[in-house]
Formats: C-alpha cells, structure tokens, sequence
C-alpha cells in the first residue's frame, strides 16, 4: 500500500494524498460515503494549484442538473 502524504476534507469528502512509484507523482483519492474516485497528477501541480485540484474533486460529487 501507498504512503499517505495528507489527507483534508472538502465538506463531505475526504480526501487523501498518495505517494506512488513514480517520483514526483502523487494519487489523489476522494471518498464520499461509499463513492470513490481516483486520480494521478504531478505532486508541483497539486502543491502549486491546490484551489483548482479542489474545485475538480468537488465537481466529481456534484448532483447532476434536471434539464
């Protein structure tokens, strides 16, 4: 298993970050209730757009709009 580098919370959603294999890559994982979702990004991406990470994971979670 991956080292866990920081974990926070967006409201409802935890959020953790991962060390990989590869140096200078990091997997970000979001968990809200029992839905998951995973992603890879370059660890100077994350520390150097943090605000933009966030507003992504969020979107991931959002309630679809009735057309």
């Amino acid at each position: 298993m991956s080292t866990v580098l920081e974990t926070y919370k967006l409201d409802d959603i935890v959020v953790e970050i991962h060390e990989t294999d590869t140096p200078g890559r990091i997997e970000i994982v979001a968990r809200k209730g029992e839905v998951e979702r995973r992603m890879k990004a370059r660890y100077f991406d994350y520390k150097n757009y943090t605000r933009l990470t966030n507003r992504r994971i969020a979107s991931w979670f959002e309630e679809p709009t009735p057309d």
